[in-house]
């Protein structure tokens, strides 16, 4: 079943454009400085630029959900997909509020509660917009007020096809500003045009950037907002060059600390946890509700529904795994400010848990290098190609590449890379591989060739 495009709110709603990669709109009035050598040169008003995103309000609902709601019924989101196209001149955006375990919201510039009782009165229709293909029957003609969905709607400033026209111009004044890649798009949960500045900026960057915008026909800085950090505030960059230490040996008896952080088909979490599942039936009701909830969803009943364990729990997060000959599924929850919501859900093949690589580097998977000979008892050196996993516009790692770091024991030789990311928005290609020469100690040996992150498949670490 394929299903059409919704956007499902879980930090931010985002249209995203890559170069490289509610107020009333007002315009900044600028003062001019008194051109006089006795005047002190004037700090930048950080205050009255773009504002941060992390300081601009969510918009938020009242109404909220009975259970903890996953995705959309489909011949429910196409009844609300007819209707916003009906309004597309105010209408101003559709998302999940999963702080509302899952309440339905759709803003609109306009009287809020005139939508709200025209929405509720609408019933299905064949003609309705499909919100998956091929469209389900409708085997309920009520009108949707009577579903017992629940849904809001919300009173925005400005439409969603104003945000994504200004798209566009707010990242390339944005990037004028900065010379540097910048992304950005509509964060419909502030009503604001989002700009993400990967790389560190001033507070006379950020007033520049302000100008910039306010200076755009129809666009006022009002309804920009950024995320990124200043100057004094970034970390310390990883640099090209920096050796890479992140091989962690077992002890004697080949296990490793149940502390160990790990990761596993992206999901990150401690060793010791695979030591300790908890059966979903176990579970708390109000967290198991989330995965009860989410399996009974149109899409999660394609899912298995049966051999679900709790990973692991903390005051924030949860995570539902099931590992099973099919492969393994996660499905995520988070605290919200009225319970346990869903955070997210993946299916894959067999995981293979790795050591995790420090923040600020990505994964670099390797393999013998096929046209050099394979390397023998006597070797000193074993050829490999490296190849960047990330997304990186199929660009060479160059200095980049970090290791590889070598570890050398009786029965291995352990071998792990790194990359520095390339900074802003990237697309997703093949990445070129890189020949390296790992230098040896001594001759290979009787040695085994390992990959110095990997531990091993989830299936051989779980407890018996």
């Amino acid at each position: 079943m394929r299903m059409r495009s919704l956007v499902v709110a879980a930090v931010a709603a985002a249209v995203l454009v890559a170069c490289g990669d509610a107020g009333a709109q007002s315009q900044r009035e600028v003062s001019a400085v008194p051109s006089s050598s006795s005047v002190a040169e004037t700090e930048p008003s950080v205050s009255e630029s773009v504002a941060r995103c992390a300081d601009v309000a969510q918009i938020t609902t009242d109404v909220v959900s009975d259970g903890a709601q996953g995705n959309i019924d489909p011949v429910f989101h196409g009844v609300l997909l007819t209707y916003a196209g009906e309004h597309v001149d105010t209408f101003g955006g559709l998302w999940i509020d999963r702080d509302a375990l899952g309440t339905v919201v759709l803003a609109f510039t306009d009287d809020p509660v005139a939508h709200l009782a025209a929405l509720a009165q609408r019933r299905p229709s064949p003609d309705d917009v499909h919100a998956v293909e091929p469209p389900p029957e409708i085997t309920d003609d009520r009108p949707i007020g009577e579903w017992g969905v629940a849904f809001d709607i919300a009173q925005v400033e400005h439409t969603e096809a104003e945000l994504v026209d200004a798209i566009g111009p707010v990242i390339g004044a944005a990037q004028a500003v900065t010379v540097s890649p910048v992304s950005g798009g509509a964060d419909l949960l502030r009503n604001r045009v989002s700009v993400d500045l990967p790389n560190p900026i001033s507070p006379n960057d950020l007033v520049s950037i302000t100008d910039a915008i306010s200076e755009l026909d129809g666009i006022s800085s009002e309804m920009v907002c950024w995320s990124g950090q200043f100057v004094d505030e970034a970390p310390e960059p990883i640099q090209a060059g920096t050796p890479l230490d992140v091989i962690e040996l077992p002890d004697s008896d080949g296990t490793y600390p149940a502390d160990t952080l790990v990761t596993c088909d992206g999901l990150q979490f401690e060793l010791g946890d695979l030591g300790k599942l908890t059966p979903a039936a176990d579970v708390d009701a109000g967290l198991r509700s989330v995965l009860d909830d989410w399996l009974a969803n149109p899409e999660g009943q394609y899912w298995p529904q049966d051999g679900w364990s709790l990973l692991y729990e903390n005051f924030e997060r949860a995570s539902f795994i099931r590992i099973g000959d099919d492969g393994v599924s996660f499905i995520g929850a988070e605290m919200g400010a009225n319970g346990w919501i869903w955070a997210g859900a993946s299916a894959g093949g067999p995981c293979d848990v790795r050591l995790m690589l420090p923040d600020g580097l990505g994964a670099v998977e390797w393999e013998l290098n096929p046209d050099v000979p394979t390397p023998d008892s006597s070797s000193t050196a074993i050829s490999v190609l490296a190849t960047e996993r990330g997304c990186a516009s199929g660009q060479d790692m160059g200095d980049r590449l970090l290791g590889p770091h070598v570890v050398e024991t009786e029965d291995a030789v352990r071998i792990a890379f790194g990359v520095i990311p390339r900074p802003g928005s990237q697309d997703c290609q093949d990445n070129p591989a890189a020949p390296v020469v790992v230098e040896l100690e001594a001759p290979l040996g009787e040695r085994e060739i390992r990959d110095g992150l990997a531990i091993g498949p989830i299936t051989s670490l779980l407890a018996n």
